[in-house]
């Protein structure tokens, strides 16, 4: 249970947003610890008074024995938690077994009050290091607007904004947030990559397939091509008209996507899992809409020119299913912009792209057969 409780605790921390109630809420974790120890001194504290046949005891000396179990169990729970502080008590071993329990509960508590206090002082200081960040980071954007003449209104809009968001944009740790990351050997951080975005490529019917082709280029995207990002709410990932150079692969939160389809201002909402701007993989493409996240949102990026390198550098039969791949999505478009469609930055049918992966598949297993001088024909 306390396994499972502490498993709890710590997926309600991953969905909070501000750092300082992540703070308090580790501080009551820990004294929630120090009572449920407390709770099983106190247990221990009662049952050497009830059940063990001696004369003396705490019970009997201070004159308990006409009250209820429940007045002798607050009575040990304050005698036990007065264990773990400079607090005072008159309850006090009667007999050598409650003695021998006093003591080793005695040198238990030295370990866990130290603890605690470190504990306790350590996130006073994390919660003052953010406070003095924060201020630095403000004065530096106040003394930046000022020097160059920003107008009020967008000073007070931009720290509206900062206000609000700043502090969620170290809810979460990121690779590029650990410096020693940078000291550790290469052949380890592939590894760490391929275990954390090589399930996110698989999620995707267009290189589910691809792993019995060639695992080590797969393995390369997920070292060079992809990385974690993290938007503050009202923070756009990208804009209208941009040249598309990323693949934006939510991870979690919340994200709106606004774009005009005749005349008429559309806004979707884009959930978990979906794939944004999947459309530029296989063609020259510009942002036709604008992406923004509505919350506090973490997206996976893969970067197409990184992914098409690794591509080229492939064996043959990993390139012939991608290009084969890019052919079949070419002629899906170009059938939908002829019958009226529109074509976004919102994510393809998967049923539609399932079915062009499981084409492309077949492409290439018929040119392997025909042997390397068929390809690219």
């Amino acid at each position: 249970r306390v396994r499972k409780s502490g498993e709890t605790f710590r997926a309600i921390l991953n969905r909070l947003k501000s750092i300082y109630t992540i703070l308090v809420l580790r501080l009551v974790l820990h004294i929630l610890g120090i009572l449920l120890v407390a709770h099983y001194i106190a247990c221990g504290w009662c049952a050497l008074a009830d059940f063990e046949e001696v004369e003396m005891t705490w019970v009997s000396e201070f004159g308990l024995e006409d009250h209820s179990f429940g007045d002798h169990y607050l009575v040990a729970l304050h005698w036990a938690l007065t264990q773990f502080s400079p607090a005072t008590n008159n309850i006090a071993p009667t007999n050598g077994q409650e003695r021998a329990l006093a003591i080793c509960v005695v040198l238990f508590a030295l370990i866990a009050f130290s603890s605690f206090i470190s504990s306790v002082t350590n996130t006073v200081n994390q919660a003052r290091t953010i406070l003095n960040d924060t201020m630095l980071e403000e004065a530096n954007i106040r003394q930046y607007m000022f020097e160059r003449g920003i107008s009020t209104e967008l000073f007070t809009r931009t720290q509206h904004f900062f206000k609000q968001n700043y502090a969620q944009r170290k809810v979460r740790l990121h690779e590029q947030d650990i410096k020693f990351f940078s000291e550790v050997p290469e052949s380890l951080k592939i590894r760490m990559h391929e275990e954390l975005y090589l399930p996110v490529l698989h999620s995707k019917s267009t290189f589910e397939g691809l792993t019995d082709l060639d695992l080590s280029a797969l393995s390369r995207v997920c070292h060079v091509a992809m990385q974690e990002a993290f938007y503050v709410p009202g923070q756009d990932v990208f804009i209208g008209g941009a040249d598309a150079t990323h693949v934006h692969i939510v991870s979690t939160g919340q994200l709106m996507y606004l774009y005009t389809d005749e005349m008429t201002d559309v806004v979707e909402d884009v959930n978990p899992r979906a794939w944004m701007a999947e459309v530029a993989l296989w063609i020259v493409w510009y942002h036709h809409g604008q992406l923004c996240a509505r919350d506090a949102s973490e997206v996976i990026e893969l970067k197409i020119s990184a992914l098409s390198d690794i591509a080229l550098r492939a064996e043959h039969r990993f390139l012939q299913c991608l290009c084969s791949f890019a052919n079949l999505f070419l002629a899906w478009a170009r059938a939908i912009q002829e019958e009226g469609g529109v074509i976004t930055d919102m994510p393809m049918p998967e049923e539609e792209m399932g079915k062009m992966a499981f084409r492309a598949r077949g492409i290439q297993r018929i040119k392997a057969r025909r042997g390397p001088g068929s390809i690219f024909a």
